[in-house]
């Protein structure tokens, strides 16, 4: 199918041919929610219960506007982790605020009039004895309310706290092989890990495929553990929450047409067409001397905007 063709498509059709044709189910989006209410919030009075509200729902509109769009064009979970380990390193009136962010999501009717609405069931997941530890033992309940209150929807919604990926993968693999001498003897390209995958999540969920980024080109701890073998990842220079029109259909025909995944059975050389070749060296060549970031996909790198890159200084 054209490029042209498919951006056409409606959300229905691009949601059916995502089903029908092998596309993103799965779909990670990093996405610095934490950051955008540290820089409005940072040092405020967090007993201005009113003014937390007002906050998470004035932030909330372009989360929510975003999730609406990718689970429309096909995707059946979408996992954001809102919080690394690393994240509760710092001080503890962030933390606070970020606390009083998160149980406003997870108990005000704001939230959960939207969880609703579209028919999103809403998870957590991550280090759950750490955050009773950090005093989060309230934010669980309010979480594990949400959880049954929207479980009977299919499509879901993963949140993550304390969820660092190297961390979380050894963390629950030590504690699975303490309670049971676990010892995996199945091909991991031919069974993978589902028993922790289960342990982990509650569930079976297959591997991610499309993981996005912005602002930065690192994973920075999150990958959901255990799922991201084979992710293709997008970096993109502004947050999702702020690019408009088709840019996650746009995601989608690249993840279906465009990217080849030859596992190292051939060269880039052999991988691409002479034409797409000629059109890199001259990409680079045009921009050798810019700051890419405005042009388009280069090699690994979804530089989202129009191709005209502006001169550096």
């Amino acid at each position: 199918m054209q490029a042209g063709a498919f951006l056409a498509l409606t959300d229905e059709e691009t949601a059916r041919f995502v089903r029908a044709n092998g596309g993103p189910r799965v779909v990670t989006l990093v996405d610095d929610g934490t950051r955008r209410t540290g820089l409005i919030s940072y040092r405020m009075n967090l007993s201005q219960e009113e003014f937390m509200v007002k906050l998470n729902r004035r932030l909330a509109r372009p989360f929510m506007d975003t999730y609406e769009q990718i689970f429309a064009q096909g995707a059946d979970h979408v996992f954001t982790p809102a919080m690394t380990h690393g994240r509760y390193a710092l001080d503890s009136n962030y933390q606070r605020q970020i606390t009083a962010y998160a149980n406003e999501v997870f108990s005000g009717d704001f939230w959960r009039q939207w969880f609703h609405e579209q028919k999103i069931h809403c998870r957590i997941y991550g280090d759950r004895d750490m955050l009773l530890e950090q005093g989060y033992a309230k934010t669980l309940e309010f979480a594990d309310d949400l959880d049954r209150e929207t479980k009977g929807y299919s499509k879901k919604l993963w949140l993550g706290f304390a969820c660092s990926t190297a961390i979380e993968q050894i963390r629950l693999a030590e504690r699975e092989a303490l309670k049971g001498g676990r010892k995996h003897d199945h091909h991991p390209l031919q069974d993978g890990y589902p028993d922790l995958v289960r342990a982990y999540y509650g569930e079976d969920i297959p591997t991610v495929d499309v993981f996005i980024r912005p602002c930065e080109c690192r994973l920075s701890e999150t990958m959901p553990p255990f799922l991201g073998e084979y992710a293709e990842c997008y970096f993109t220079p502004i947050p999702a929450t702020e690019m408009k029109g088709n840019w996650y259909r746009k995601v989608i025909f690249d993840f279906m047409f465009v990217r080849r995944r030859t596992f190292g059975a051939k060269s880039y050389r052999e991988n691409l067409e002479p034409q797409a070749l000629e059109y890199l060296r001259g990409y680079y060549a045009k921009n050798a001397e810019t700051v890419l970031g405005l042009g388009h996909r280069v090699g690994g790198f979804w530089l989202w905007g129009d191709e005209t890159a502006s001169a550096g200084p």
